[in-house]
């Protein structure tokens, strides 16, 4: 850890060793005045240095996760009429979602819970069938047991019977 000393118009700039002592260096030449300078200035760049990059960002060519993640958030709303019929004709995708997903520099996260396997690789095929321009994210796609679907739908009573 270091640590400054003021000794009339010097400075001693100390730091501890691993063993518990300390030793001590001398900075000599510098003024108070100076030194104060030095830490305003210090400060100030740490507290801008946000906003610069705040100001240049915008001005800079996007990454390739912002242009995968713009790609991915359109095939999202491209699908999403197509995904609506699907689930007003197939019971049981309810708490199926897609999402953004930013790993893998930029995913299409298909997220949710169904009630068997059979379901979960329905959702995937209808997915890939759609041709997402980046790979999918599957892991939060879940098989539950069917009451615990009810209980994550919120109870809602199904339209089948």
């Amino acid at each position: 850890m270091l640590f400054l000393e003021a000794n009339g118009a010097r400075f001693n700039l100390g730091w501890t060793t691993g063993d518990g002592g300390s030793k001590v260096g001398r900075v000599t030449g510098i003024n108070h005045k100076r030194l104060a300078w030095y830490i305003v200035s210090a400060f100030l760049i740490y507290l801008l240095s946000p906003l610069v990059v705040f100001l240049v960002k915008p001005l800079l060519p996007p990454s390739t996760q912002e242009v995968h993640m713009k790609q991915v958030k359109a095939h999202i709303e491209k699908i999403t009429p197509a995904w609506n019929n699907f689930k007003s004709t197939n019971a049981g995708f309810e708490l199926v979602e897609f999402r953004v997903y930013t790993a893998g520099n930029g995913q299409l996260l298909v997220g949710g819970f169904v009630t068997s396997e059979i379901q979960r690789q329905k959702v995937i095929q209808f997915v890939l069938e759609t041709h997402p321009p980046r790979s999918l994210y599957t892991n939060t796609l879940q098989v539950v047991e069917p009451d615990v679907f009810q209980s994550l739908l919120g109870d809602k009573p199904s339209s089948k019977p």
